[in-house]
């Protein structure tokens, strides 16, 4: 028999996360497999949401045979997913760190405040850092821009010496010359888009939030590549919604997005992720991306 919700304004084909407190009790006590398998899935999506709170304290008062112990289980494997993932976005992060700084392993350390092996367990994942070293390590990030392995390589990249880019004309230069170059589309982003965003934070940090604003101002050129001109119009969109000052016109050009869409991510495994977590201005413009790829500024 269809699991039917008795007084209860919402129906059970409505998406798992609407339902309220008494519709999950309702569809562990009475549903049948696939009300669970629809349980579970939004569960393994949101490990830690809504449903699963309401799963758990259900099942203080609750314990339908067999069920309970199962959808215990599933949490349980579902926040132990969701660690693992976490634990190595924060090594990811500490390994982007120390080489956007162009700083030796060694003095990174230094800088961070400790030792060259303490640093190797965050890189690899075995520790995970404190939540005041990751913010020293963002600011390390912006330590050494013009020299190092990323003075050289984005030399190599045809981007010049990594100096600021004071507007996004510069930035979107940048890129077309990498594009023309035949970069990757991932070195675009590292050395022109996450090097804007760098520098809108400096700006903001060091001059105020009307001059980092004026660096979106001026409409840029085409990159000659539609994906990084959809990613330029995004982080404008993107920071002028979060920071609260007019996005600029030109970022509402139909023009400017991504055909075929772009994962940022080139680990597959991190699409799904990107799908789901990317802000709504690279959404709507094609361009994916995760939760981690925007935390430095």
């Amino acid at each position: 028999m269809p699991l039917a919700f008795r007084n209860l304004s919402i129906d059970p084909s409505d998406p798992v996360a609407t339902w309220p407190t008494e519709a999950v009790q309702a569809a562990l006590e009475r549903g049948d497999l696939g009300d669970w398998h629809r349980l579970a899935a939004e569960v393994a999506r949101q490990p830690w949401g809504r449903t699963a709170r309401q799963l758990e304290e259900v099942l203080t008062y609750s314990r339908p045979y067999g069920v309970a112990e199962a959808i215990e289980a599933v949490i349980a494997r579902a926040r132990a997913r969701a660690e693992r993932r976490e634990r190595e976005e924060v090594a990811a992060e500490v390994r982007r760190a120390i080489d956007r700084s162009g700083l030796s392993r060694a003095e990174f350390a230094s800088r961070l405040g400790t030792s060259t092996s303490r640093l190797s367990t965050y890189a690899t994942g075995k520790v995970v850092p404190a939540a005041t070293f990751m913010v020293r390590m963002r600011e390390l990030a912006g330590v050494g821009s013009g020299a190092g392995r990323r003075g050289a390589e984005a030399t190599a990249a045809g981007v010049g010496t990594p100096t600021s880019f004071w507007t996004v004309g510069a930035a979107a230069e940048a890129a077309a010359r990498m594009v023309t170059a035949g970069e990757p589309l991932g070195r675009v982003w590292r050395f022109v888009v996450v090097q804007m965003l760098d520098d809108y934070r400096s700006v903001r940090h060091h001059r105020g939030l009307a001059a980092a604003a004026r660096m979106w101002q001026a409409e840029p050129g085409s990159t000659g590549d539609v994906r990084v001109d959809a990613a330029l119009a995004a982080l404008a969109e993107h920071l002028a919604r979060r920071d609260g000052w007019p996005a600029p016109p030109w970022t509402r050009q139909p023009g400017r997005e991504a055909v075929p869409w772009w994962f940022v991510t080139e680990l597959r495994g991190f699409q799904p992720r990107a799908l789901v977590e990317s802000p709504s201005s690279f959404r709507r413009r094609g361009v994916f991306i995760t939760r981690a790829a925007l935390e430095r500024v």
